[in-house]
Formats: C-alpha cells, structure tokens, sequence
C-alpha cells in the first residue's frame, strides 16, 4: 500500500481488508466523539499547538485579546508558566495581565466557568472581573472574583462559575497588581448540533471539501495504526509517526492534507473562519482524537503499542 497525493488512503488491494471494519470502528469513535462534544465542552488548552490566541476559534468560542484597546498577541493557547495549581494547570492560556480576554460563543451558552491563576502571591480583591453580554450583547453586569494562593501552591488564584441567562459574550480583566494571568479549563454549554447553513454557494463549497479532507486524514491515520498494530505483531518495526506526520516518501498523511487544504485556501473561495490557521487546527484535533482513542480499538493485551 502506497499512501501517495494522487490516491490517497485508498484502499487498493484484498490485502488491506482489514480496514473495512477498521473504518466502522473509527466512524464509531467520532460519533462518540460527537456525542461527547454535545452538551458541554471544556478545553484544556492543550487541544492545540501554541499559537497567539486573538482571533482564534475553536469548537464554537472565538477568543479576542487586546492591550490598551489594541489587538495583541501577549496571549497564548498552549503555554506554560503557572506550573500546577489548583484553578490552572499547564498547559494553560497564559498572557499579559493588563490585557482584555474576550470569549465570543457561536451560539449563546446557559453555563460558563473556568480557573484563573495570577502570577502574584497573596489575595486579591478581586483578582479578575468578568462581564457578561447576552445573545443581543447587553451586558449583564460585571462579577469580581476574589483571588488567593490555596494550600500548596504558589500563585493567587479563583474559579469563575455561572448558570443562568445565556450568554454571547464573556469579558476577563485581571488585577493590575500581577503581570501575568493563566487560565485553564474553560467550560460552557453547547446545543446537540452546531454550525450554520453555508451563506453562499462558494462557502458551501470549500466547508463541504475541508469535510472531506478532514475524513480522509482520519482514514489515513488509522490506516497508519493499523500498520503499526500489524508489524508489532509480528515482532518488526514501524514507523508510525512518519506514516502520520513525515516530510519524506511515501506521502504521509499531514502531508497530503496540508496540500489539499492549502489548495483550498488558495481559491480565496473559503470563509474568513476556515483560513489556513483553521483548517490547520482541526487536523489537529482529528489527529489528537484519533491518538487519544486508539486503545478502544486496540483494547485487549497487556504489551503496549510502540
């Protein structure tokens, strides 16, 4: 089997047989992964790599960062500063505390709640404030959250909760009397199904593509899984990160999609929200998923996969 751009995880010969249930299995996983997404989502921030986090969306919040009534990108998704406390755990959303975090939902959500850790010891009164704007973006008041360094750990920190009207927008500022601010665990409601009917007939076209492109690289990755799990097998070695992610020959699976993808962008047809950043970062989480929940295919035996 050759993973190669011009035919690209297709199955081509009796030999690979095995991936027609492995196809059902990992359909099974995403609808799993569908159903788990519905109701309530909660980011770790370490769904992604490290990137600046003004103007970054992802399942269904778009984050804003400013400085002085300016974009900034002293805010990162990823990053690591606070260590391991209580409210925050690295990696977290870590950036400027004089900055403004704004969390835009796609679709108003009834509950919202995170950690918040601030790279000062002692308590803080409050130590960050968060306004709420509903589905009309008026406010709907400003709640101080009092900060202070629990049992154990190093920095002053608190935990925003909230159910009630829902709400479009949240705005963080932080206590003026710490430099940086850390925040983890972001959790808000989500409706059983998102998105929105394509305003046009070219974005139709370019987010029924990046489905598609998206579907083959969960084929692809698998397949690699497949490969891995057969060679293991037989006592032989197989190079599964280079299946997955390599820049050399045969074409690996991240390799193909960045193609396909890049040529999408390049028709200008695709929407501001599925840009090349976008369409990276869902491979991204495709792939991470697809790692994650190996092991509920590969679920009997004691010798771990290589």
């Amino acid at each position: 089997m050759e993973l190669g751009s011009s035919d690209v995880f297709v199955v081509r010969s009796q030999t690979e047989r095995p991936w027609k249930w492995m196809s059902a299995a990992v359909l099974g996983l995403l609808l799993t992964f569908g159903a788990g997404a519905a109701g309530a989502v909660t980011l770790t921030m370490d769904e992604l790599s490290f990137q600046p986090v003004d103007g970054l969306k992802f399942e269904g919040v778009t984050f804003g960062f400013t400085v002085a009534g300016s974009a900034s990108t002293d805010a990162h998704y990823d990053a690591a500063n606070g260590g391991q406390q209580t409210a925050t755990q690295d990696p977290v959303l870590e950036g400027n505390a004089g900055g403004v975090l704004t969390l835009d939902f796609d679709v108003a959500t009834a509950t919202l709640g995170f950690g918040v850790s601030l790279s000062v010891a002692g308590a803080l009164t409050p130590g960050f404030s968060v306004e709420l704007f509903d589905d009309t973006l008026t406010s709907l008041g400003t709640t101080g959250v009092n900060t202070s360094v629990l049992p154990g750990d190093t920095f002053s920190e608190g935990r925003f909760n909230y159910g009630g009207t829902p709400v479009r927008r949240a705005v963080v500022t932080f206590s003026g009397s710490a430099p940086r601010f850390a925040l983890d665990d972001l959790t808000f409601g989500v409706p059983e199904d998102t998105g929105f009917v394509p305003p046009d007939k070219d974005t139709g076209k370019c987010e029924s593509a990046v489905a598609t492109i998206l579907a083959k690289l969960a084929k692809c990755v698998a397949k690699c899984h497949v490969k891995q799990a057969s060679f293991a097998l037989k006592g032989k070695a197989f190079d599964e990160e280079a299946c997955e992610q390599g820049a050399g020959k045969p074409v690996s699976c991240r390799t193909a999609y960045n193609k396909a993808s890049a040529s999408l962008v390049a028709k200008g047809t695709c929407p501001t929200c599925l840009g090349a950043t976008a369409q990276s970062n869902l491979a991204d989480l495709m792939t991470s998923f697809l790692e994650q929940n190996n092991g509920q295919m590969y679920c009997a035996g004691t010798t771990p996969l290589p």
